[in-house]
């Protein structure tokens, strides 16, 4: 699929940044991941973990859970996946 087998991750980094700095908005994201999810529902899951995972190591989780614990990953991905998190 991929050249870079840490593609989903890495991408995953760079849109945790871009929440925290207010340069993109988890509505959007969910928005555009449910394109995506049609062609693969595990590479949506992959980006999103490794958004939430990112704003945890590198913000807080307090922020993880302001930014990403919306419903509107629940369109996305199933509510267990996320919210244990």
């Amino acid at each position: 699929m991929c050249d870079s087998p840490d593609v989903c991750r890495t991408m995953g980094t760079m849109l945790a940044k871009l929440v925290h700095i207010g340069a993109l908005t988890v509505p959007w994201i969910c928005s555009q991941m449910d394109k995506v999810k049609v062609g693969s529902v595990e590479a949506v899951e992959k980006i999103l973990d490794g958004a939430i995972d990112t704003t945890i190591t590198i913000y807080s989780k307090s922020e993880a859970k302001t930014k990403f614990g919306s419903s509107n990953l629940a369109k996305i991905v199933s509510p267990d996946k996320w919210t244990t998190q």
